[in-house]
This record gives structure tokens, C-alpha cells and sequence, in this order.
């Protein structure tokens, strides 16, 4: 073989192995996304069933149990039931074992799922909730109707601490209350009240540079006060 078609036949291999590694590389990536994207439509069923049945217990703890690194167990306490008690425990493992795979993973708009700290009102979580019960504007026509529940709230803390995309899910009052009109005013007070926070939030940490985190809280409406769950305890 003469020295050009050997040279040919050496970038024809480079090429090739070039485009194999860059195949490899962008399957990843569309694996990472993929993961993202399922993690996302995820998230709010565990966050909706993990809260719908911890809100009945305002003594509601748990603990992770790791061995050499790895989560082992979740212990729940404050749940004397039984079976509520183990389908927490077995929830509570499950959304942080998929949050644990996409760590410090961004998806296409640089938004991370889970990261080294999470995003967390400066004030404390406690305060925060009881500021934010205390801002709520209960609509006059659910009031009228003594309907109450939870929208959880869906947004992006900037790197800035600031909100940015937001939006709203109410699969969990959907089911019982008939009127979309009531629905519709309960999910754009919990709006409201949750975009006037922007500006207060510590944002999310990859390592020592803050960045932009999705967090879901529930905004809870009721007619007479009553100890409800503290957030974070999905953290």
C-alpha cells in the first residue's frame, strides 16, 4: 500500500472512530435528558401521594439509613398506622434514589432537578410556610363553598435566587371538586402568593456555584387553621 491511500485509510479510521465516540457521547446525553424528562413527570405524583398522606400527621418524621455511601432504608416515624408508615417509607426511598440519578445533571434550559444543596427560603422553611399561610387570599367563592386543599406550585429558583417559570398542578383537587372556575382561583392565589416570593431564596449549589433548581411546594387552603406537614421533607 503506497503512502497516500495509507494516510486515506488512517483518517477514514480516525473519522469513523471519532464518529462512534460522538454517537456515544450524544447517547448519553439524550439518556441524561430522558431520565430528566422522566424524573419531571414523576416528581408531582410522588409529591402529591407522599403529601396526601403525611398531612395527616403533623408529627410526621423520617430519617435516610446509608451503609458505606449507599441509602439502605428510610426510617418514618410520628405515623402509628401501619401501612402508611411503610407506603411513606417506600415513597420516600423511591423519589430520592431518582433524584440521586440525575444529580447535578441539567436538562436542555440548564434547570437542575437535584444538586449538592437545594434551593431554600432564607428565612427558614418554618417561617416561610407561616408567612406564606398568612398572605393567602382565600377566593370568596371557594370560601362560600367551604372548599378547601392543595395546589402544589411548581417553579424555578434562579441562580439569582429570583423565580422564574412557574406554574401550577391541582391533580389532587381536580377529583372532588367539581367547579374548574373555584380551581382555577384557588391555583392563581397559590400563584400569586408564591411568585411574591421571589427575591428571598437561597438558590441551589453545584459544588460552589449557584444555579437554577426547579422546587415544588404545596400551598395549602383552609378555612380554620390547623397544624399542617412542614416542608422538606423531600430534601
Amino acid at each position: 500500500m503506497n503512502s497516500k491511500k495509507l494516510k486515506f485509510s488512517i483518517v477514514l479510521l480516525a473519522g469513523f472512530l471519532l464518529f462512534i465516540c460522538g454517537s456515544s457521547v450524544q447517547a448519553q446525553e439524550a439518556q441524561q435528558y430522558q431520565d430528566l424528562e422522566a424524573l419531571q413527570e414523576a416528581d408531582m405524583g410522588y409529591f402529591t401521594r407522599i403529601y396526601r398522606i403525611a398531612e395527616d400527621y403533623p408529627d410526621f418524621k423520617y430519617q435516610y439509613v446509608y451503609d458505606n455511601g449507599e441509602l439502605e432504608n428510610v426510617i418514618v416515624e410520628g405515623v402509628p398506622d401501619d401501612m402508611d408508615r411503610k407506603r411513606l417509607e417506600v415513597l420516600i426511598f423511591d423519589h430520592h434514589e431518582a433524584k440521586e440519578r440525575v444529580k447535578n445533571i441539567p436538562t436542555r434550559m440548564g434547570v437542575y432537578y437535584s444538586c449538592d444543596r437545594e434551593a431554600a427560603p432564607g428565612i427558614g422553611w418554618r417561617s416561610f410556610f407561616s408567612n406564606l399561610q398568612n398572605n393567602l387570599v382565600y377566593p370568596e367563592e371557594a370560601e362560600r363553598k367551604e372548599i378547601e386543599g392543595t395546589v402544589f406550585v411548581d417553579f424555578v429558583v434562579d441562580s439569582d435566587g429570583e423565580i422564574g417559570y412557574l406554574e401550577t398542578d391541582v391533580r389532587n383537587l381536580e377529583a372532588r371538586v367539581p367547579d374548574l372556575r373555584v380551581i382555577d382561583q384557588l391555583r392563581e392565589e397559590a400563584r400569586r402568593a408564591v411568585q411574591e416570593t421571589s427575591g428571598i431564596w437561597e438558590p441551589s449549589m453545584v459544588g460552589d456555584k449557584p444555579v437554577a433548581s426547579r422546587v415544588v411546594i404545596p400551598v395549602t387552603f383552609q378555612l380554620e387553621p390547623h397544624p399542617t406537614l412542614p416542608y422538606g421533607f423531600l430534601r
